[in-house]
């Protein structure tokens, strides 16, 4: 913009090459416009009319286009509470306390009796206490799984939660775009009238004080237009990248809950029709002379029971920390990708600089020839 260019910029420039590396910068780049992303005439129009009864003041700048952004923000308040990793902790507390007491449980005392007929009467209480052991079991079972019903309905709720501030965020993102052109068409529009300003200004012989204070002040206000451009085409972006990120919040949220079902619809009868099976052996141990090998094979299927509940909690662990480190990664990206667009404006912004000064160079160059042509 002109005027925005002081001489002491151009005095840094000794010859034409020292800028010739930097107007190289991002020539195969078009400037980004909002007014660009909008999809329809509609939408160009109404931005077309936000900008034309945009009035200038000091207040206007920072309140346009707010309305959306707190709109946005309103919609991450409740992030935290909706995605806290606590939400789980029953259901891996459950199957921890589970293995535990299935650990504690002996299911081989009726065996440290040995079933002789003369000692039938003797054995019996060891065989009542195993069958209270048994039914304790259940009872740990049915509340292990109301609790992992419990985690399933958390994650079912989070899904539709990710998924309604998917909707919202995709819904926000035009509205964001439309001020972001009307602000643009603001900017173009602001930019000519202090064109005109610093014409009358710099033509005035004696500048009137007053005037040169307005231009001053309608340069403070294009300088607040633009950020204020690139404050909400930020926003956009931004509500932009978060669209994948819930997507991703969803997908993760979708195989911890399909863990859990699996637990309740697979691990659960896998371990009744374990319990079942080893009532059914406790009869042929009873009868059989090798009781002594049936107890082995008991044991370590006893243990490998123990074994896979272990296993089953870890892997949903590991999936849950896979699903924290993608979303950390995710993050990481949006602040390069802010960085990155903070890089590209200052680039813009350098290139501009470098455009104004070689253009007082050329002046120069101009001159120079004139006067050199003339002496000839």
């Amino acid at each position: 913009m002109k005027g925005e260019i002081v001489n002491e910029n151009a005095a840094e420039i000794t010859n034409v090459s020292d800028i010739t590396d930097v107007t190289k910068v991002n020539t195969d780049v078009s400037k980004f416009t909002a007014i660009s992303v909008l999809k329809s005439e509609e939408d160009r129009q109404k931005a077309i009319e936000l900008a034309n009864k945009f009035v200038l003041t000091e207040t206007s700048i920072s309140n346009f286009g707010a309305s959306v952004q707190v709109q946005v923000s309103d919609l991450t308040k409740p992030i935290l509470e909706k995605v806290k990793a606590r939400d789980l902790n029953p259901g891996r507390a459950t199957m921890s306390d589970f293995v535990k007491n299935l650990q504690n449980i002996d299911f081989n005392v009726p065996l440290k009796n040995p079933g002789l007929l003369a000692k039938v009467i003797k054995a019996l209480d060891p065989w009542i206490a195993w069958l209270r052991s048994l039914e304790s079991v259940e009872k740990m079972l049915d509340s292990m799984e109301a609790k992992l019903r419990d985690t399933s309905n958390k994650m079912l709720e989070r899904i539709t939660w990710f998924m309604h501030l998917k909707d919202k965020l995709n819904q926000a993102v035009p509205g964001l775009y439309m001020y972001g052109a009307a602000c643009e068409k603001i900017v173009e529009r602001e930019a000519g009238n202090l064109d005109q300003m610093e014409t009358k200004l710099n033509s005035s012989e004696l500048p009137d004080p007053q005037f040169k204070f307005l231009v001053e002040e309608q340069r403070t206000s294009l300088t607040r237009l633009r950020t204020r451009v690139l404050d909400l085409h930020e926003a956009a972006m931004t509500a932009i990248l978060m669209i994948p990120i819930m997507n991703q919040s969803i997908r993760s949220a979708e195989i911890i809950n399909d863990s859990v079902m699996k637990s309740i619809r697979q691990t659960m009868p896998k371990i009744r029709l374990t319990l079942a099976s080893l009532i059914g052996q406790r009869d042929i141990q009873d009868a059989a002379k090798a009781s002594d090998a049936i107890e082995d094979a008991d044991i370590a299927i006893t243990r490998k029971l123990g074994e896979s509940l272990g296993q089953t909690n870890e892997a949903v662990q590991k999936t849950l920390d896979k699903r924290i480190e993608k979303v950390e990664s995710l993050r990481a990206l949006v602040n390069d990708i802010k960085a990155q667009m903070q890089k590209a404006i200052e680039i813009d912004n350098k290139l501009s600089e470098q455009y104004d000064a070689t253009l007082i160079a050329y002046g120069e160059i101009n001159e120079s020839i004139k006067n050199t042509s003339s002496t000839i």
